[in-house]
């Protein structure tokens, strides 16, 4: 198995997590491989963020991270991670993770803008190896931000629409 390490990514979905798994699933089927995740926003439109973490036995890091959820979330009392706290060989995992609005800028409708004007995202993340590609690095100002874009970043624009367009 080749290793993963996904860092500085904002992944919005829709309904809950697939039995619970945190990370988006990224932490299912985790034996016998190597992941890293830091530094990332999950973000659910509908359902609840998942809980759910890998075997301590696997190798499987993960800090830093956001999670949240745009229905049910502000409903929520108390401290989200207690559940995972509350086994003692469970309660490293996500070290420095918060659950908390990240206040996007847009995540309704078709067009995306995953840029947090301020909020929980900002200076919470942490430190991942200088060697670990990052092109937006320079970028943020302080602590490393949680999500795709550190505050200040302009949005990222991709496909046919971001191309400049051609005279007839």
């Amino acid at each position: 198995w080749e290793p993963l390490f996904f860092y500085h990514n904002t992944v919005v979905t829709a309904g809950n997590a697939w039995r619970d798994y945190y990370g988006a699933q990224l932490v299912m089927g985790t034996k016998g491989t190597k992941r890293r995740l830091f530094n990332n926003i999950f973000l659910q439109l509908d359902g609840s963020p998942g809980l759910a973490v890998p075997s301590p036995d696997d190798d499987v890091e993960a800090g830093g991270n956001l999670l949240w959820s745009v229905k049910s979330g502000p409903a929520v009392q108390g401290d989200f991670f207690a559940p995972r706290k509350a086994k003692p060989a469970l309660a490293a995992f996500g070290a420095g993770d918060i659950f908390a609005d990240p206040k996007l800028a847009h995540v309704a409708g078709e067009a995306l803008d995953i840029r947090p004007p301020g909020g929980a995202a900002v200076d919470a993340g942490v430190k991942v190896p200088a060697d670990w590609p990052d092109s937006l690095r320079t970028a943020d100002k302080g602590k490393p931000d949680i999500g795709a874009l550190p505050l200040g970043a302009p949005m990222l624009r991709v496909g046919p629409a971001a191309a400049p367009r051609r005279a007839p």
